[in-house]
């Protein structure tokens, strides 16, 4: 049977927690990107590769009052003690402790008799009864009480002795240790640390994810603001063309249906404009609420969008295990979930403990009496039967690191797919962002063309309306794609992460 033990452990040790365990991915997975080599990822903040300072503003304030980053710090702090109370079980514990205790003299021990036990002796120790006896007025004594009405005295009455007590007490200051020999509480505060580290991460990709909420919001209400400022042009555009219209028509040199169709494209121009404005306000309050501050508090946005910038360096796939804070998170985890399964199969091992006391312990019984005292000690536990506690909790830590493994697997893989996605979505809006504004300046050449000959009677009123509504598509179509590439790239850099996160608050505190 002893020989059984250790091998028990052994096999429990070396045994996996199901069949197909998995094997945690590694960043050698790939070794570049589709489109080849690439210079590292910038250290700088992404914003500021844009060149909008105005969004830069916008951005740092984000990051001091958005309230999801605000509850991130507070989960971070949450974690961070968790780590120090973990750490608690390696140190020696000390208290003070006093203690009193009142009971009386005969409760002390057990005395035997025939009878059985009892504090104060029995009933068949007891002395033998007397009659009771009166004293008569002669002075002479009578074994038996005289009748009703006699002149005998009464008896005195009976006083219950109370019981003496007896009053100890102490007060010591006790130490324990519980030696950490096997190492198991080490390997949990170890765990205990990297989850904290975890949590950092999880607050630095809630930094990513704010800037880049912020970010497409702040680009919502400017492409809002210009749609806009488009749409009041083409009014404006329309309502000169309509003057135009009523004058050669009042010359003669226009038809009636001229001036009517051009009052029908401009009623449907102005009812566009209502809804983009209503969209434009959702926007705005938005933005407010990304920024954590209240609606009558938007910030000031242009309407002009920034140029498009070229392609970022991508650096190595193997890169994002530094540069994403969310796989760093992962990757911490897998760590803790490791060292939590081997600290659960520690739990076999035996426990050794040292304790210490030193104090003074009094007694009162008669008279008030005290002395020091002290004691050291070395104590052994080893577990034999627990219920099966043990054996549950090392199944439990054997499940949370394959979840652990499994999680790290998929966070790694949708990095890598996140950021071929948005380099192939970063292509393909620039190519269409180039193609909407050659459609715009050849419909607005169009137009001018259809208007000239127009005016000069050469061609109908027809041709004019039709390239005007072609104009003002390919005005709104080139901002929805000067817009979708600006989202392109900031999603790029969500899914690049970069190395500025790695010092985000730096030697900062709330």
């Amino acid at each position: 049977m002893r020989a059984a033990v250790p091998a028990l452990l052994v096999l429990l040790w070396a045994a996996p927690a199901r069949a197909g365990r998995l094997e945690a991915l590694g960043p050698e997975t790939t070794t570049t990107w589709t489109t080849g080599e690439s210079p590292p990822v910038s250290a700088t903040p992404w914003w500021q590769t844009l060149g909008d300072t105005a969004l830069a503003g916008v951005l740092d304030a984000g990051l001091g009052g958005n309230l999801d980053l605000q509850a991130a710090w507070g989960r971070l702090d949450q974690a961070r003690a968790g780590a120090l109370q973990a750490a608690s079980p390696l140190m020696p514990s000390v208290t003070f402790d006093i203690t009193t205790s009142t009971q009386p003299i005969d409760t002390f021990g057990f005395q035997f008799s025939a009878l059985g036990f009892g504090g104060g002796g029995s009933a068949a120790a007891a002395p033998p009864a007397t009659e009771p006896t009166t004293t008569t007025p002669t002075g002479t004594t009578t074994g038996t009480a005289g009748p009703p009405g006699s002149l005998e005295a009464p008896a005195a009455p009976v006083v219950p002795e109370l019981p003496e007590l007896f009053h100890s007490g102490q007060g010591a200051l006790n130490a324990r240790w519980v030696l950490d020999v096997f190492g198991r509480q080490t390997l949990a505060w170890r765990a205990s640390h990297h989850e904290a580290s975890a949590a950092e991460g999880d607050r630095a990709a809630q930094a990513i994810a704010v800037t880049t909420l912020i970010a497409e919001a702040y680009y919502d209400v400017a492409v809002s603001r210009a749609r806009v400022r488009v749409i009041e042009d083409q009014i404006l555009a329309q309502e000169q063309l309509l003057e135009l219209l009523r004058l050669r028509f009042e010359a003669g040199s226009a038809t009636g249906l001229d001036v009517l169709q051009q009052q029908q494209a401009l009623a449907g121009t102005r009812a566009i404009l209502p809804p983009v404005r209503a969209g434009l306000r959702a926007r705005e309050l938005q933005l407010a609420l990304l920024l954590g501050r209240p609606p009558a508090d938007v910030p000031t946005v242009s309407d002009i969008l920034p140029p498009p910038a070229p392609l970022p360096p991508l650096g190595r796939p193997a890169d994002l295990a530094d540069n994403r804070p969310d796989v760093r998170a992962a990757a911490e985890r897998l760590t803790a979930s490791h060292q939590r399964s081997t600290s659960a199969k520690l739990g076999f091992a035996p426990t050794l403990s040292a304790s210490a006391a030193v104090g003074r312990q009094f007694t009162w019984l008669t008279e008030y009496d005290d002395q020091p005292f002290w004691n050291v000690g070395v104590g052994v536990s080893v577990p034999v039967f627990q219920g099966g506690a043990v054996w549950s909790g090392v199944r439990q830590a054997r499940g949370a690191e394959h979840t652990a493994i499994a999680t790290w697997n998929q966070g790694w893989l949708s990095a890598l797919q996140e950021v071929e996605a948005a380099v192939a979505a970063d292509v393909e809006r620039r190519a269409a962002h180039e193609a909407a504004v050659a459609q715009e300046e050849a419909a607005r050449a169009t137009f001018d063309e259809s208007r000239d000959r127009y005016l000069a009677g050469l061609d109908s009123y027809l041709t004019v309306l039709q390239s005007q509504a072609a104009l003002q598509n390919a005005e709104l179509n080139r901002l929805q794609a000067h817009r979708d590439l600006l989202s392109a790239r900031i999603q790029l850099h969500d899914a690049l992460g970069g190395p500025w996160t790695n010092d985000l608050w730096s030697g900062a505190s709330r």
